[in-house]
């Protein structure tokens, strides 16, 4: 009973150890950046028609 225990156990520690496959070091993957903020804040509230052809 403990041989198949303890082979039982190795197994599980040697698989676990194998990790995901990945062949080489760890690294943490590329993040790209955030993109840049715009200068002016987008226009609120009525947007269609343009307030050019309203005053008509």
């Amino acid at each position: 009973m403990r041989l198949i225990v303890s082979r039982t156990w190795l197994l599980c520690v040697a698989i676990s150890l194998l990790g995901c496959g990945i062949r080489g070091p760890l690294t943490h993957p590329n993040i790209p950046n955030l993109p840049i903020p715009p200068e002016k804040a987008e226009p609120m509230g009525k947007q269609w028609p343009p307030a050019a052809t309203e005053a008509k």
